[in-house]
């Protein structure tokens, strides 16, 4: 069992939001005590979290940590409470012509994480 858990609430930017770090403390709480994950398999990713806020770099090491060794069987959770978009689709399997993204605390410096990547 490994999961992974985001909060974001964007602390000091224009577009703050409140209740996505409850959103992601909830969530351990929820899969250690009701679904017996041990607190060293689960990465917790909060902009109030000065050694794990939620960048981009980080939000992708923590998903190739992840599912990094997975086998069938394996139970893998993701969650991800903060801002959510889109842009454009440069490699054309949309038919939108967008892909939607999740927004990274740093996003104004490393840009947001794509659904193809």
């Amino acid at each position: 069992q490994r999961a992974v858990t985001v909060g974001i609430n964007y602390l000091g930017l224009p577009c703050q939001l409140g209740g996505c770090i409850n959103d992601s403390h909830t969530f351990v709480e929820l899969l250690t005590n009701e679904f017996g994950y041990d607190v060293s398999c689960i990465r917790q990713l909060r902009d109030d979290n000065v050694h794990g806020r939620p960048t981009r770099k980080n939000i992708t090491t923590a998903l190739k940590w992840l599912v990094n060794g997975a086998a069938v069987g394996d139970h893998l959770f993701f969650h991800y409470s903060g801002h959510g978009s889109q842009q454009e689709d440069t490699d054309g399997d949309e038919m939108s012509g967008r892909d939607d993204t999740l927004v990274p605390v740093d996003y104004q410096q490393a840009g947001m994480l794509s659904d193809d990547e």
